[in-house]
């Protein structure tokens, strides 16, 4: 992905992702079978999200981190690759939770975006 889309992408955020790695799961509802995944960089707001198994990551699903909790209802709003970028459908407060235990840490956005794979 080049920069003018990062950047782009950037902007749009409402609130501050901060980096993280927790597994967790992508739950699509109905009879699919959770997706493993990993929650690469988390706000109130959404999340970047990894999938770590050989299915995609479907398009809206609810994300539950290692601890069983429902971070929230996600839609996908962008994919680059096995990531994406997903909007939290309502605030919870599982997510507000879980982000504001994270350590404080300022990245700029290329380094906590999506590595392109060499």
């Amino acid at each position: 992905m080049d920069d003018h889309n990062q950047s782009a992408r950037e902007e749009r955020r409402i609130a501050t992702r901060r980096p993280t790695r927790i597994r967790a799961w992508a739950e699509p509802g109905g009879t699919s079978a959770p997706a493993d995944c990993v929650i690469v960089d988390l706000s109130e707001e959404g999340a970047m999200v990894s999938s770590t198994g050989e299915r995609p990551l479907p398009d809206r699903f609810a994300l539950l981190n290692d601890a069983n909790s429902k971070l929230g209802d996600a839609t996908v709003m962008w994919r680059d690759g096995d990531s994406v970028g997903v909007r939290f459908e309502k605030r919870n407060a599982h997510a507000v939770h879980a982000v504001r235990a994270l350590p404080d840490v300022k990245t700029s956005a290329r380094a906590s975006g999506p590595r392109s794979k060499s």
